[in-house]
């Protein structure tokens, strides 16, 4: 019989989907599947959708998070980013588990990378991580480049993607997948009702589906899927997409074709290609970049650090706090999950004892060492260090091709010394990042890392923090904020950072104390409820019982299953935030 405190397969991927994505909304999830028999599939299936749909009006939490800074006026942009209430996330959980088995139209063509449904097994998301669909890619244009030699590889954006698609053609579009496929009748009525939530919330009128929710990526999938099907007859296998990043292979003659074809098909959708996001380069000049997404490989390599430990940590949880100190002690900022309070779990003790089965588990504990932990870290330090300054020293180059190399290869290199650097060097390695542009929320990063001054960090939004804050947390959880938080994105980034463990008192926060404000940095009462309508935070606050406020850090920083990551990367959390 199971035990319905075990997590099944649907809470599992929500909550893996949902720690990457916005760290208020995966706080409220953990809180919600706390509750008796939520974190079961069929509590997903039919308890959650009947709880979303019986709110007085849709519930989602107006998120902002990093987009860009204009390197003139110094402006600050931000996407909108709405996250869903934890029960629409266990509902969309549901929706897109039953698409990804209806098949036929909701199945992605060969040619696309990004959002694919999770498949039976699988519980890192409820879509593919996107690292995964990335880097098949961009192996999948090295083999195409590689059989054309003396060609082209272009590479195409729609403009403003997801805040274009239009409510009637979003609505169009499920149904017209729903008729084309097996998706039980339940399941099409709920999706149709999501997508008008997301049109009913919406002050403006409606104008498009929000940014956030798990379903708008499935929908904008389906939205260009005629256009897939389209370009794999006429680019015979050689167009790859990502969400709204076209990758093209061939001859001058190909790609016109396919470049032809993309703007017809999009026209008739008022979708529209970016005029300055075009990049042209050679099949030659783009194989030079084949090694871009390699991550040294063998036994020094971010992966086998991060995999050593986890696996040492799920064998003795009760040493995470040693392994946390043992790095911090080492000048390293890796603060991992809390696994310990998972060996109570039958699925912990079932998955624990169907690794003890493995001879490599069995070896790779026996033969792994905390001071094994630090050789790995020093020498991917050196080699990182290294590696950064040889990228950095190359000049901004005006082809954009080399721009968009050098730019994806520091962020990947940056990512890894936020935690394993020297602290000494990240100033300088911030003020060389802040020369570009695109690099600005990495040197933010940096900065705030190396001062523990989060003042500037704070303007640039949720996501900004969200990535910031575990290096943050390896070193203490005291910071200085010199500045006192009145935007909404420095309110918001004060309330990820106090939720997962920094001191409160560090920041001057003004602002309507009823909300997010109230819920991550409150007395510990309630949050009070406007009726009508119920709050997000309202909402929130009953999941969470009348518990203290410090039951939030206590949620975050440990582990609700033991596939979900050791600890969270900076670049996933920054991409996480992006439809792309």
């Amino acid at each position: 019989m199971n035990d319905w405190r075990t997590p099944q397969t649907l809470a599992i991927r929500a909550a893996n989907q949902y720690r990457r994505r916005d760290a208020i909304g995966y706080l409220g999830l953990r809180y919600c599947l706390e509750t008796a028999c939520s974190a079961q599939d069929r509590w997903a299936q039919e308890v959650a959708p009947d709880i979303m749909l019986s709110s007085a009006r849709p519930l989602y939490h107006h998120s902002l998070h990093f987009k860009e800074k204009d390197a003139d006026t110094g402006k600050v942009t931000y996407r909108d980013m709405y996250i869903p209430s934890p029960h629409e996330i266990l509902a969309e959980s549901a929706l897109i588990n039953a698409c990804g088995r209806a098949g036929n139209a909701f199945s992605s063509a060969p040619s696309v990378y990004s959002y694919n449904i999770a498949k039976k097994r699988e519980v890192g998301g409820i879509f593919e991580p996107y690292y995964i669909g990335f880097k098949k890619r961009h192996s999948d244009i090295a083999k195409a480049a590689a059989n054309r030699s003396g060609e082209k590889v272009v590479y195409l954006d729609i403009q403003k993607f997801y805040p274009s698609i239009r409510p009637q053609i979003a609505l169009h579009t499920w149904e017209t997948a729903v008729s084309n496929s097996k998706l039980p009748q339940r399941f099409g009525r709920l999706g149709q009702e999501i997508l008008q939530r997301h049109f009913d919330f919406q002050k403006s009128g409606g104008q498009s589906f929000l940014t956030g929710p798990m379903l708008s990526h499935l929908v904008a999938n389906l939205v260009l899927s005629p256009l897939d099907k389209k370009l794999s007859v006429i680019g015979s296998g050689q167009c790859f997409r990502y969400v709204d990043d076209f990758a093209l292979v061939g001859t001058d003659r190909e790609i016109k074709l396919m470049e032809d074809a993309i703007k017809t098909e999009l026209e008739p959708l008022d979708l529209y290609l970016h005029p300055d996001k075009r990049i042209e380069t050679s099949c030659m000049n783009w194989l030079s970049g084949i090694t871009d997404f390699d991550d040294y490989g063998g036994p020094q390599s971010w992966s086998a650090l991060i995999g050593k430990t986890k696996q040492l940590l799920i064998a003795r949880p009760e040493a995470t706090a040693e392994i946390s100190a043992m790095f911090a002690d080492n000048g390293f900022r890796l603060r991992p999950l809390d696994y310990s309070g998972l060996t109570k779990e039958t699925s912990y003790l079932t998955g624990l004892r169907e690794l003890a089965y493995h001879s490599w588990f069995r070896r790779s504990v026996r033969k792994t060492s905390p001071k094994d932990l630090l050789r790995i870290a020093s020498n991917l330090k050196t080699q990182l260090t290294n590696d950064f300054w040889k990228w950095a020293d190359r000049p901004i180059s005006d082809d954009k091709f080399l721009r968009k190399r050098r730019m994806h290869r520091l962020r990947c290199i940056t990512a890894r010394l936020t935690v394993l650097g020297d602290i000494a060097d990240l100033p300088a390695m911030a003020e060389t990042l802040a020369q570009t542009p695109e690099l600005y929320i990495n040197a933010a990063i940096l900065r705030a890392v190396a001062s523990r001054d989060v003042s500037e960090l704070v303007e640039l939004g949720a996501n900004a923090a969200h990535a910031a804050v575990y290096p943050l947390l390896a070193s203490g959880n005291k910071v200085v904020c010199m500045a006192p938080c009145q935007s909404e994105a420095a309110i918001q980034s004060a309330c990820v950072l106090i939720a997962h463990g920094i001191d409160p008192a560090c920041f001057d926060i003004h602002g309507d104390k009823v909300g997010q404000v109230d819920f991550c940095a409150g007395s510990g009462q309630p949050v009070r409820q406007r009726k009508p309508p119920q709050t997000y935070f309202g909402h929130l606050s009953t999941l969470m019982n009348s518990r203290d406020r410090s039951a939030h850090s206590k949620v975050l920083l440990s582990a609700f299953d033991q596939s979900e990551d050791l600890m969270q990367d900076v670049n996933t959390i920054i991409n996480a935030s992006s439809p792309g």
